[in-house]
């Protein structure tokens, strides 16, 4: 049977849930309720009264309240079940969604849960479920001090704490929608809960910032935070969150270089030099020269030396920039990592002003 329905407009929806328990009926589906209880994690969080919860999908058997559960390589004993309308209840049987309270931490989302007969069985089960391979695509494997890539590419090394475990996989596809291939952004470390010492050592040992969403920090952590120079954002919206980080990325970016061409000067005369510097003296033939513009000399249009105008003269007293036909003195310095070139009368230096424009992502 089949039945037409659509959620936006409400239609139908009753005859749906009719249908589907008269099939149920007719076919005598039911669930054994005496084999051992099991379900999948719905969602997981930290709530500030009663401790880690999470909401659960019953499939199988019978929970209980006292039960000891095995979601992964978390245990936990349940203290309290709750139904959809958060009545307390004391059992919850096949396809009931429930609360349940009493974990030491927060079970993955999307993990079988198991009812173990006793504590020591729980562990033993909890020890099979170990899997090293993250929950998300974005968690790298932790490194004390998480170097960078061999590709030389720039990474943005976050701790991210959250208010629930479903906001990170959230979180986890926003990130995925950032593409570069020169920078990238590596989680050293995801929890659910408030930021904590441990979370400021954890970005001080990888040299990263803490990402906050919808979770609190106690003052002494703030304190040392600053202490530290660790640096802590908080948000509450996840657009917000990820257009931060796109930031952040965009400022790893290598700026792109402007150049302006101020004006041209050729050498007449040429004084005492250094290793790293040389006195010349010339004429502005276009434009003007400014004190601490970047120079390119060239030599029959060939470029010849890369430096910076570091003192400027106009009849032996300093100024800060000379003009179109004005005689000037100058101090050519060589920029590091340039090879020593020495300038010659009748060479032309260029003068241009240099500007570095932020990349963004």
């Amino acid at each position: 049977p089949s039945i037409e329905i659509s959620a936006k407009e409400g239609r139908n929806i009753s005859e749906l849930l009719e249908m589907i328990l008269l099939v149920a009926e007719l076919e005598e589906l039911k669930e054994e309720m005496s084999s051992p209880a099991s379900g999948v994690i719905i969602e997981s969080r930290l709530d500030k009264r009663r401790g880690y919860i999470a909401s659960v999908l019953v499939q199988k058997g019978i929970v209980k309240l006292g039960d000891w559960l095995v979601a992964g390589t978390v245990i936990g004993k349940i203290k309290s079940i709750e139904d959809f309308a958060g009545a307390v209840i004391t059992e919850a049987r096949p396809s009931q969604p429930v609360l349940i309270t009493g974990w030491p931490s927060a079970p993955d989302i999307g993990k079988i849960f198991t009812v173990a007969g006793s504590k020591d069985e729980a562990l033993r089960l909890s020890e099979d479920n170990v899997d090293l391979t993250p929950l998300f695509l974005f968690i790298k494997e932790p490194t004390q001090e998480a170097p960078e890539p061999a590709t030389g590419k720039k990474l943005l090394n976050l701790i991210l704490k959250t208010d629930f475990s479903g906001t990170l996989e959230a979180i986890d596809s926003a990130l995925k929608t950032i593409k570069s291939e020169e920078v990238g952004c590596r989680v050293i470390k995801y929890d659910i809960g408030n930021i904590t010492e441990a979370d400021i050592k954890a970005a001080i040992h990888s040299n990263g910032q803490i990402i906050g969403f919808r979770v609190g920090t106690e003052e002494s952590v703030k304190k040392l935070a600053d202490k530290e120079n660790v640096k802590i954002s908080s948000f509450d919206v996840i657009y917000d969150l990820v257009e931060y980080i796109r930031k952040e990325l965009g400022g790893l970016l290598t700026p792109e270089t402007e150049r302006t061409l101020l004006g041209k000067l050729k050498v007449l005369a040429t004084f005492k030099k250094d290793a790293r510097s040389q006195i010349v003296g010339g004429k502005v033939l276009s434009g003007k020269a400014v004190r601490g513009a970047v120079i390119d000399a060239t030599r029959n249009g060939t470029k010849i030396a890369l430096g910076k105008l570091g003192q400027l003269q106009q009849n032996k007293v300093e100024a800060p920039e000379v003009k179109e036909g004005q005689e000037a003195g100058i101090r050519f310095d060589q920029l590091p990592n340039q090879p020593f070139q020495e300038i010659k009368e009748g060479d032309i230096l260029e003068i241009y002003e240099e500007k570095k424009i932020e990349r963004t992502l």
